[in-house]
């Protein structure tokens, strides 16, 4: 655990990245312990302070590292550092004939060793602009190298540290290898172990750095001829090369699906996932599965959705054509049966007769009536129902909303209680407001013979908010909550009253269009409590225009 907060976890830092911790913490501290310890400060002048550049530097390039995860430029800021460590040296310590040279071939080590093969050249650049620096400067230039007398005590103190720097680093360095060989070990044991339990439908292939395929796992894939537009039917992995030159040149696309005909004239689907190798990104690789069937199911299901989508808009339409073609016929009736009853009011009709002929005329009053309402329930339910209805949601505050539907003489007995904080939600005002009367409504109507009248529960939470209608009526069955919400449904007990058994079903719908939940806890002779749950906002809610309010029929 102490050693993770130093040099980082596993999760979070590889091990040459530890490795490249611990030797900066030993560059900061053995440093300073260097500088203190030294045996001869006055003599070695300004070099004295080169100690202490090197070890801010190491702690700079810690912090980066360790704290940050800026590795790379943790790297190239150590090196500066130590670039002006070897300047100093150079300068203060007799020059390249000094110390300065194995301290150099030290930091060539120690940086070739930490930094990835891709960076060697900025690596050798860098250094080697600095030696080239030197030897311009000793040859032409002198008078640089300070005319310090270095004492045999002070040299061998500072070949002494040198040794012990490279003494650490051959060791870190072999226990780093060691790893890493375990490592390696591990990987191939566990690929292994992969390629003997892969299945047939799937097939590894390697690409190494030249282009060539180097590597593909035994499956019945690879030898699959599969056509190719330039030289005809082939082996599927004489295909390998051409497809990842493909998907390398895609620098978004890693995971791409296929499509391959056989020579037998069935086709095949193939997904493909491509990435590189952590050696570099030199290799790269190819983990191939056939979908074929899954592609299959997956088109046969989108068929299928859009069939269905074709037949709802059809049904909607019809019913749509059908109710609008009966309107015409049910106003004539009306008017005519008005025009009727006008003109038998002007003759004498003897009381027996005009009772017989006004029972008739209400039923036929009922019928139109009945008749009218279940085309706007109809209508009402396949507006609801069409994907692309226009709705505009609006933001309003939900108990506001909610009593404006009780102030109405009907309801104003309707108890209602609040928790929590009320805030505004996206609503459709209008449905909202039919979908709570409706529930109203059959909550009062079933409760005729008991004295409570419903309540209703308004619960605001942290992520949505929860409306609870509670009536005391006759309830219903466990077999009648199994079919509730099923067009044209009604409970036992029910059949004699108003209704077509529709209501539930444009409930559920509105309560859909908000993104909503509806629950129904029903028992018999007890009462029923409906749960109906939103969230405060309506993902996607980007209609245009409030749909058309139809007038509220008895369902």
């Amino acid at each position: 655990m102490k050693f993770e907060i130093l040099l980082g976890s596993d999760d979070d830092f590889s091990f040459k990245d530890k490795v490249f911790h611990t030797s900066l913490l030993l560059g900061c501290f053995g440093t300073m312990f260097a500088f203190v310890t030294h045996p001869s400060k006055s003599e070695i002048g300004g070099f004295i302070y080169g100690f202490l550049v090197l070890s801010l530097a190491s702690t700079i390039a810690y912090v980066l590292s360790r704290f940050y995860k800026q590795t790379s430029t943790a790297m190239y800021f150590l090196i500066c550092g130590q670039s002006i460590f070897i300047f100093l040296e150079w300068m203060w310590q007799e020059g390249l004939s000094g110390t300065s040279s194995f301290t150099f071939i030290l930091v060539l080590i120690f940086s070739l060793h930490l930094f990835p093969r891709a960076k060697h050249k900025y690596v050798y650049l860098i250094l080697l602009s600095l030696l080239a620096f030197l030897v311009l400067g000793e040859t032409f230039y002198p008078s640089l190298i300070q005319p310090t007398v270095v004492a045999e005590g002070v040299r061998t103190h500072q070949f002494f540290f040198d040794s012990i720097v490279l003494a650490l680093l051959i060791y870190i360095f072999k226990k780093e290898e060691e790893k890493s060989n375990s490592d390696l070990i591990s990987q191939k044991l566990s690929y292994k172990l992969l390629i003997e339990s892969i299945k047939d439908d799937y097939l590894l292939a390697t690409i190494d750095e030249k282009g060539d395929l180097s590597y593909m796992s035994p499956s019945p894939l690879a030898l699959c001829e599969v056509y190719d537009p330039e030289y005809g039917y082939r082996p599927f992995f004489s295909l390998l090369v051409k497809i990842t030159k493909k998907l390398e040149s895609c620098q978004d696309v890693k995971i791409k699906e296929e499509r391959f005909q056989l020579k037998t004239g069935e086709e095949i689907y193939l997904q493909i996932h491509f990435y590189e190798s952590f050696n570099e990104g030199k290799s790269k690789n190819l983990i191939i599965h056939e979908v074929t069937s899954q592609v299959k199911a997956r088109n046969q299901l989108s068929k299928s959705v859009e069939k269905e989508r074709e037949l709802n808009t059809l049904r909607n339409e019809f019913i749509s054509m059908v109710s609008h073609q009966f309107r015409t016929p049910l106003t004539t009736i009306s008017s005519a049966t008005e025009l009727l009853r006008l003109n038998l009011s002007r003759i004498p009709l003897s009381t027996k007769l005009e009772s017989s002929l006004n029972k008739k005329f209400t039923q036929v009053d009922t019928s139109i009536e009945h008749l009218t309402k279940m085309m706007q329930a109809l209508l009402l339910l396949s507006e609801i129902q069409e994907e692309n209805a226009d709705v505009e949601f609006e933001e309003l505050h939900i108990s506001n909303l909610i009593e404006s539907v009780i102030q109405g003489e009907k309801f104003r007995n309707v108890e209602l209680n609040i928790e929590g904080v009320s805030r505004k939600v996206a609503v459709l005002e209008l449905k909202f407001k039919e979908m709570l009367t409706h529930l109203l409504n059959n909550a009062l109507n079933f409760s005729v013979h008991t004295s409570q009248y419903p309540i209703i529960n308004i619960q605001f939470e942290k992520e949505y908010y929860k409306i609870q209608i509670i009536d005391f009526g006759i309830g219903m069955s466990d077999s009648d909550l199994q079919n509730i919400g099923k067009p044209f449904f009604r409970a036992k007990g029910v059949e004699n009253s108003k209704g077509l058994g529709l209501g539930l079903v444009f409930v559920k719908n509105i309560v859909g269009l908000h993104k909503g939940k509806v629950d129904f806890v029903s028992t018999k002779d007890v009462g029923t409590q409906v749960s109906l749950r939103f969230p405060y906002v309506i993902a996607n809610a980007t209609s245009v225009k409030q749909s058309k309010s139809l007038d509220q029929p008895e369902y």
